[in-house]
């Protein structure tokens, strides 16, 4: 009787990154389609389709990034060139929402920023206040109508979330209050050959860097733009 060799640590490794992509594209077309609520319980929903226990293959889990790269890679095999365009129109509309709220160091964040929009996207800016009221004053005064969001939100690298604002608008857009922002120092991963020290939020003036000059020219991944 034959005995099997033992898998190689290499043979290892090639299949939990396959596993990984596997899953970030499923996880990816549950965001995509509206099946997932975000991207946790896409990746939980994605591993158990695939056989997975989530609770016993965290390190096999893909990055929330890498699921936004294949959110993007999805939407432009099924939109074209159109997805460029729903892309900078959702950064104008995002560049709108900031320039009411200048006061509040407003960032964007999220898929908008990314590039990895679902089919119905939601616009994610963050702001500093001392309480969610004045936000939605500033709001109120710019013409939009803002209602209290319920949503869970967790604050990560250091931020403290006061509360969230939903804009009563198509797209749909969410204002986050924090009472401080993010460490300065949290980055996206970049993916292989896409360079590094690419931004988890960007500014007014970062979001105004990366949107095309000319109103007709498409948008473009943040990936691509910060790699330029």
């Amino acid at each position: 009787m034959t005995r099997r060799r033992p898998e190689s640590k290499e043979h290892r490794h090639q299949r939990a990154a396959r596993l990984r992509l596997l899953l970030a594209r499923e996880a990816a077309r549950l965001i995509y389609a509206g099946e997932a609520r975000d991207y946790a319980d896409a990746k939980d929903r994605a591993a158990r389709a695939a056989g997975v226990d989530p609770h016993g293959a965290a390190g096999l889990f893909p990055a929330n990034e890498e699921v936004q790269m294949e959110l993007a890679a999805l939407g432009y095999a099924l939109e074209g060139d159109a997805r460029f365009d729903r892309l900078t129109a959702l950064r104008r509309r995002a560049l709108a929402i900031m320039e009411s709220l200048a006061s509040f160091e407003p960032r964007l964040a999220g898929a908008v920023l990314s590039g990895g929009i679902a089919r119905e996207p939601v616009i994610t800016v963050k702001t500093v206040a001392r309480d969610i009221g004045v936000v939605a004053a500033a709001l109120a005064r710019a013409g939009h109508v803002a209602f209290i969001d319920g949503a869970a939100l967790a604050g990560d690298d250091g931020a403290v979330v006061l509360g969230s604002l939903m804009l009563d608008t198509e797209p749909r857009a969410r204002v986050v209050v924090l009472a401080r922002h993010a460490r300065p120092a949290a980055r996206l991963r970049a993916p292989e050959g896409a360079g590094d020290n690419l931004p988890r939020e960007v500014d007014l003036a970062g979001l105004r860097a990366i949107l095309p000059a000319d109103p007709a020219e498409p948008g473009e991944d943040l990936w691509t733009a910060m790699a330029r």
